[in-house]
């Protein structure tokens, strides 16, 4: 795996610069990775995305590779690992107990690292590999604290918090 950090000022370099690119459409059938992204016109939308996956760290979900559109010209996307997705109703209820502290503890580190997530859900938690480590996924509305205009606040993330506990223990 690598991190994301040495990315974010190499997006814009050629196909085959990082170790590994790829083209799009993936192997439908290699259930190892899952790829996000859309038609990225102008990479700014997903440069500020890898920026906060930079300065979140270990509360992100790991990056592996940029997905090329078929003509190798244009980063359309990335590549992640598929990790296991919060489904609370799956999971036994000593089980959610713990979530419900992990989720806590990865908000409260997402924050000292002066982070607003902004979608703070289920559907955004991934337990990742190695550890089983819980972390979050899609950066479409975060933003750095102090540096960025953002319409969420710490508060609309204590909100969604408090919300995603309840989902899960319910």
């Amino acid at each position: 795996m690598t991190s994301a950090h040495s990315y974010v000022y190499n997006l814009y370099a050629p196909f085959g610069s990082w170790p590994a690119d790829c083209i799009s459409p993936m192997k439908a059938e290699d259930k190892r990775y899952l790829s996000y992204g859309s038609d990225y016109s102008d990479l700014n939308s997903l440069a500020r995305q890898l920026k906060i996956m930079e300065y979140a760290g270990d509360c992100a979900v790991d990056l592996i590779w940029r997905l090329y559109a078929t003509d190798k010209q244009k980063v359309i996307g990335i590549v992640m690992p598929c990790e296991v997705v919060i489904n609370p109703p799956s999971i036994p209820k000593d089980e959610r107990i713990r979530l419900i502290y992990d989720l806590r503890d990865l908000t409260q580190r997402f924050h000292k690292r002066g982070l607003v997530h902004g979608d703070i859900k289920p559907e955004n938690l991934l337990r990742c590999s190695p550890g089983y480590q819980l972390r979050f996924c899609d950066f479409g509305t975060s933003s750095v604290l102090k540096t960025e205009s953002s319409p969420c606040t710490l508060a609309d993330d204590y909100l969604a918090l408090a919300m995603s506990m309840w989902e899960i223990y319910e």
